[in-house]
């Protein structure tokens, strides 16, 4: 089964183990069958039992625990739900809320950091919707800022500034969730590079939003899983044998560790990797993941690829560019 889903640039993939999804640029949706094989690992927790309360505050008395982490209740008879990448115990998630379901009554300050420690997202909740000003931080690079801007009642709301490759800068005016107002794409020294209007999520006038001909980051070509002979004329036919062939990669080579399956565990990691000018695989790196059992099979499939068909610019030139695997594991 396949389905079409147009999605931007930077591409993003989804994988699932059992049932596999692959979600690639600009294109397609593959859902396939995937046998997997023991591979044995143990994180530090290394049963369902909880093995977090020493981290709970004294002021702060235990509701529920389990192999991820802790619900708690404070003072202020708040719920606290925190969760931890489980092979280091480092806190990766702390939010709170009204209803011992955190998820579904949140409330207040909200933090979340990649498995190293580094901040990932910051903001609030009021009511269950996000508010006020949030932040979120890109797995690579040190505290790097990938965007930023202000919710209102779990909507987007004004400006909002989205960090690009090669310091370049866009910014997004927001109305109620949608496109409104000026739209600016600015160089690594301040000058508008490509600017337009938008009104109701609707383009009005000037450039579109992901219009970036003619700049250092436009990639005319994007990079692709080598397999594909047939010389395809449309950009997405290309995309669309290249995915196949990417997704039929993992099938064959991804084992489901075997602690992970007697646990009944799952989960996503999320991989980032670049394409090189000659296609080699490299920078491979996830600090984000359920555990190091998933995190280190995912690596192994990453960097056991063979190189791909590098990405080229307008001229021609052929372009490093930078992906986001991510990778299910779920058991049926």
């Amino acid at each position: 089964m396949l389905i079409i889903l147009p999605i931007e640039w930077p591409l993003w993939r989804f994988v699932q183990i059992q049932k596999l999804l692959l979600l690639s640029s600009f294109i397609c949706l593959l859902f396939l069958s995937v046998s997997t094989l023991a591979q044995e690992q143990t994180p530090v927790c290394s049963s369902m039992e909880c093995c977090y309360e020493e981290k709970l505050p004294e002021n702060e008395q235990l509701i529920s625990c389990d192999f991820f982490g802790t619900v708690s209740q404070n003072e202020d008879s708040l719920y606290v739900l925190r969760r931890y990448y489980p092979d280091t115990k480092q806190l990766i998630r702390l939010y709170y809320g009204t209803k011992s379901n955190v998820n579904a009554a949140k409330e207040g300050a909200y933090k979340s950091w990649y498995d190293d420690g580094a901040p990932m997202t910051t903001g609030a909740y009021a009511n269950n919707e996000k508010t006020g000003h949030w932040i979120y931080y890109r797995m690579r690079g040190s505290e790097q800022k990938k965007s930023e801007g202000e919710y209102l009642s779990g909507e987007q709301e004004g400006e909002w500034v989205y960090y690009l490759p090669q310091s370049y800068v866009k910014k997004i005016t927001y109305a109620n969730g949608k496109r409104n107002g000026q739209y600016l794409l600015l160089d690594s020294l301040g000058n508008t590079v490509k600017s337009g209007t938008y009104k109701n999520d609707e383009w009005v006038s000037g450039d579109k939003e992901n219009d970036i001909s003619g700049t250092s980051i436009e990639v005319t070509k994007m990079p692709a899983f080598p397999g594909c002979k047939k010389k395809y004329k449309v950009a997405e036919d290309r995309m669309k044998c290249a995915n196949k062939k990417l997704a039929q990669y993992i099938v064959e080579t991804i084992e489901y560790p075997e602690a992970m399956r007697q646990q009944s565990i799952e989960g996503t990691v999320y991989v980032v990797f670049e394409v090189d000018k000659e296609g080699n695989i490299v920078d491979v790196i996830s600090k984000r993941g359920v555990c190091d059992a998933f995190k280190n099979e995912s690596l192994r499939i990453i960097n056991a690829m063979p190189n791909w068909n590098p990405g080229e610019k307008t001229d021609g030139e052929e372009i490093s560019v930078d992906f986001t695997l991510p990778i299910r594991f779920k058991l049926e």
